[in-house]
């Protein structure tokens, strides 16, 4: 198995860093696992950063409402 689900949040993490290196060593792990992974182990890694980004997004934004 070859799940890009935490790749794909260590490489999020990188580039919010803004670390070069770290961001080059973080993309090349996540295309490592890309390439290797399922169609099905793919689309579960979408979903549940998606799913993340948008709570997160909620959340930031809750705050802005006000009553």
């Amino acid at each position: 198995m070859h799940d890009p689900t935490p790749a794909a949040r260590s490489l999020s993490q990188a580039i919010d860093g803004a670390d070069t290196r770290q961001v080059n060593e973080a993309a090349r792990e996540f295309v490592e696992k890309l390439t290797f992974a399922t169609a099905d182990e793919i689309l579960a890694m979408l979903r549940a950063v998606l799913a993340e980004d948008w709570m997160a997004l909620r959340k930031s934004h809750s705050s802005d409402v006000t009553p």
